[in-house]
């Protein structure tokens, strides 16, 4: 628990290293661009996959 709040204090304060604030560590927006296309894609993989797993050990024998 102390981890925890001491996590949370630590997150709150506005500079991540001597010199280097939030948004100087921010990823450039092709990268977050990019990494919202591959989430989009794994989402249309899996989301299909776990319902027919679902469907295929749900329904009776």
């Amino acid at each position: 628990m102390a981890s925890i709040v001491w996590g949370w204090g630590i997150a709150q304060y506005p500079h991540l290293l001597p010199g280097l604030d939030v948004a100087g560590a921010q990823a450039p927006s092709s990268t977050l661009h990019a990494r919202l296309v591959a989430c989009a894609v794994g989402v249309a993989v899996v989301v299909p996959s776990m319902g027919r797993l679902f469907r295929t050990f749900q329904r009776p024998h």
